[in-house]
């Protein structure tokens, strides 16, 4: 699961309505086309194990911090990932969101703190993701 942690302030690149471009290639029969096409910021993507639902996930969450590096008030913006355990994220998380990273254009991770006391992912444009258990939430 990923949620926005503040409110933000408009883009400030102004970008279309759309995720932005990666060389991602959906996989046929999957869903992950229909989950990458639609951008209105709620989504909830349920499959298998295997079934490609991190990975897309990492993508658009990449490609929504890009749109929106800062909160209403200007400051960077925070975002949250949750895994049933601070394990999960550093293990499998953290992991797709450096696959999804490539996909795109250039760098957008900046620094990785993978411990299991604060996990979290400094983006090159100020933002950060922070990583935390559903099981456990005043664990990290």
């Amino acid at each position: 699961m990923i949620a926005l942690a503040e409110p933000l302030a408009e883009p400030l690149v102004k970008l279309p309505p759309r995720l932005r471009r990666t060389t991602f290639a959906p996989r046929a029969g999957t869903g992950q086309a229909a989950a990458l096409a639609h951008d209105d910021g709620l989504d909830v993507l349920c499959t298998g194990i295997g079934g490609g639902k991190s990975l897309v996930a990492a993508i658009k969450t990449l490609s929504w911090i890009q749109r929106h590096p800062v909160r209403a008030d200007g400051l960077p913006s925070d975002w949250l990932i949750i895994a049933r355990d601070v394990r999960a994220v550093v293990s499998i998380l953290f992991k797709k969101l450096l696959e999804a990273e490539t996909y795109f254009g250039g760098p957008l991770i900046d620094d990785v703190k993978r411990g299991l006391g604060d996990p979290q992912m400094r983006m090159r444009n100020g933002a950060t993701i922070y990583g935390r258990s559903a099981s456990d939430p005043q664990s990290y």
